[in-house]
């Protein structure tokens, strides 16, 4: 899988790691809220052009590698 993209002078690999935590870390990111979770990552992720390459819920936070297209 090659995601390396191509400008006239620069290839790129843009992708940043994300962490999400509650305010009070609580071990309820199971079930009904993970469900929304991932429906509104998927959703900000559809509306700015991003690509979720991983995206795993652990017990009291969640975190995700996604790419960025170019500008």
């Amino acid at each position: 899988m090659n995601d390396i993209k191509s400008l006239n002078h620069a290839k790129l690999e843009c992708k940043h790691y994300l962490t999400w935590a509650p305010k009070y870390q609580k071990k309820e990111i199971y079930g009904d809220v993970n469900t929304h979770l991932s429906a509104v990552f998927r959703k900000i992720a559809r509306r700015t052009d991003c690509e979720i390459l991983e995206r795993h819920l652990h017990l009291d936070y969640s975190h995700m590698l996604i790419a960025i297209p170019q500008i």
